[in-house]
């Protein structure tokens, strides 16, 4: 699971936020009206990957917990051909933009399951977020 949010993105390498930044833009479609407008959309980038052949994957059961709450996807936007069949080849990655409302918070605790498996890695991947952002800006004031 990767975040589309900009200060995310804009730290990868350049060709990199190109790509990310425009598949952002090209999935971002408000859910709301404009009688009824709805909270901004979180946006991730999310693939299934697996070394076993013809695994089935179940997109709608990934969901978020995040500040005490767990989110679930109000749309799954494919992103690759196979995606509707919902079989993984072997090697072989299927992505989507998952796209969920609400309060999803990546500075507090962001915690990823599946099928019961809970992935707490967000904690250790914003620490080095953190640690890159405050790199490159230690980079950009230098004389």
């Amino acid at each position: 699971m990767t975040p589309l949010e900009e200060w995310v993105v804009r730290l990868a390498a350049p060709d990199t936020y190109q790509r990310l930044s425009a598949l952002r833009t090209s999935r971002e479609a408000p859910i709301g009206t404009s009688s009824s407008p709805l909270p901004p959309e979180k946006l991730f980038l999310v693939s299934f990957y697996s070394e076993e052949v013809g695994l089935d994957f179940h997109p709608e059961d990934l969901h978020l917990e995040s500040l005490g709450r767990r989110q679930l996807p109000v749309a799954i936007r494919p992103m690759t051909p196979g995606w509707g069949t919902q079989r993984l080849g072997q090697r072989q990655a299927e992505s989507a933009v998952y796209a969920f409302l609400g309060e999803v918070s990546l500075d507090a605790g962001l915690v990823a399951e599946y099928r019961g498996v809970r992935n707490h890695e967000w904690t250790r991947i914003l620490a080095d977020l953190l640690a890159e952002q405050s790199r490159v800006r230690g980079q950009t004031r230098a004389p």
